[in-house]
């Protein structure tokens, strides 16, 4: 009886969950599968879907490419500028708001903003805004009786420029998440510590920050992982260049893909930045692993 009642339960939780799963294997499983399939052939773009096993020959060529060597730098330099900026820049918000201070309700509603707007917005917003003739940046630029800046068309402004797009619409995600961390700080442990004669900065690095490093490892690794798929914002800032100057990772693949046609080595590249965030996101949580965890 026990056992007909348990297999029951057990059948309405499935079809509960089908869907569910149903959808997760279509937009993420279906696409992963067939995404190292095509790593592994080469299709004929135009020849009536005719693919040709090649092993790891796709592979092997994405390392002999300097476009590619050249877009992992930069990818490198956009992750951690990215990261370390919005990090930072969100942290010191989330202590900022933290008291209370007169419209602090309109402040926090204002800063969700970049978060809501879709990257595609953000791009073309930063865009004009940077603009050499009618940017609103470099309209301040000449009041101060500085020369305009051709942000998006140099390439050291132009990497800056796109990190720091990323870092204005991404810094309040990473905001509101470390204010709930902060929510969550037992107060009778900082009235303690001020008890005993423990300063701010004391009481912050070996009392507050100790207990944020669960939280801290999880905004750092969402951010991580969403620097890695950094695209549209890029693509419409810059589309890449100057050159190459902001061309991630994720714009060599669509460049191979859907420029040049070759799908094989884009998938081969799209498996290459799906190993190589696994591989960063371990080494971020060995590094932030609590002691003795």
């Amino acid at each position: 009886m026990i056992k007909r009642a348990t297999a029951k339960i057990g059948s309405s939780y499935l079809t509960y969950l089908l869907p569910a799963i149903l959808v997760l294997f279509v937009v993420t499983i279906y696409p992963t599968i067939r995404g190292v399939w095509l790593s592994f052939h080469r299709i004929v773009v135009g020849g009536g879907g005719i693919t040709e096993y090649v092993g790891f020959k796709n592979y092997s060529m994405l390392f002999r490419q300097v476009e590619v060597r050249n877009s992992f730098a930069t990818t490198i330099v956009f992750v951690a500028g990215t990261v370390v900026s919005s990090f930072v820049t969100g942290f010191s918000m989330a202590i900022l708001v933290r008291r209370q201070f007169p419209g602090k309700t309109l402040y926090m509603g204002l800063f969700i903003l970049p978060v809501v707007a879709t990257p595609v917005v953000s791009g073309m917003m930063w865009k004009l805004m940077l603009s050499t003739q009618f940017g609103i940046i470099n309209w301040v630029i000449s009041l101060i009786g500085l020369q305009p800046v051709a942000w998006l068309a140099r390439g050291h402004t132009a990497l800056l420029s796109v990190i720091v797009a990323d870092v204005w619409q991404w810094s309040p995600f990473v905001m509101y998440l470390m204010i709930a961390a902060l929510g969550a700080l037992p107060r009778e442990i900082e009235e303690a510590a001020a008890v005993d004669g423990v300063n701010r900065w004391q009481l912050w690095w070996h009392v507050n920050i100790p207990q944020l490093i669960p939280a801290i490892t999880a905004v750092l690794l969402l951010r991580t992982i969403d620097a890695f798929k950094a695209f549209d914002v890029i693509l419409m800032m810059t589309e890449g260049g100057p050159g190459h100057a902001t061309q991630v990772l994720n714009l060599t693949a669509y460049r191979m893909g859907f420029r040049y046609s070759q799908l094989g080595k884009a998938a081969a590249l799209g498996i290459l930045v799906l190993i190589v965030v696994t591989i960063v996101s371990k080494l971020l949580l060995r590094l932030l692993r609590p002691e003795g965890a």
